[in-house]
């Protein structure tokens, strides 16, 4: 039945595989069955995984992207966490030169105010070889 005065058009949709809209004689219908649905039971801030028959989960693990790097066993860290971890490593002690270095408690390293080598063990090694000329 065509409508008084009114014009029937069959719609035309995108045969391309996949596509959520689609029509029959009853109408349009958008497919929603391959839509990701909420997680329900969800904690939030962790990584979400795939299982094989295409359901998702909740993992344990969540990204860690300010802040210190930690020994924790449950969030990855972010390459900017490493990066800063990185550049607070040690690249130089105060101290003396040719004094030892002593490491202390909580992981510091400090100098040890005692000497080394240098110009002190020079003028030891010729002394002693001195002495030991003068007694052949």
């Amino acid at each position: 039945d065509i409508p008084s005065g009114g014009l029937v058009c069959p719609p035309i949709i995108d045969p391309k595989s996949g596509n959520a809209l689609t029509y029959s004689d009853a109408g349009f219908l958008v497919d929603i069955s391959g839509k990701l649905d909420k997680l329900s039971g969800a904690l939030g801030q962790k990584l979400i995984i795939s299982n094989t028959d295409g359901s998702i989960t909740e993992s344990g693990y969540g990204i860690q992207s300010t802040g210190d790097l930690t020994d924790s066993t449950t969030d990855i860290a972010a390459n900017k966490v490493i990066y800063d971890a990185l550049a607070k490593k040690i690249s130089v002690v105060e101290g003396v030169q040719d004094n030892l270095v002593v490491f202390g408690a909580g992981n510091t390293i400090a100098d040890s105010a005692k000497k080394i080598g240098g110009s002190n063990q020079q003028h030891t090694v010729r002394f002693l070889h001195q002495t030991e000329d003068l007694h052949l």
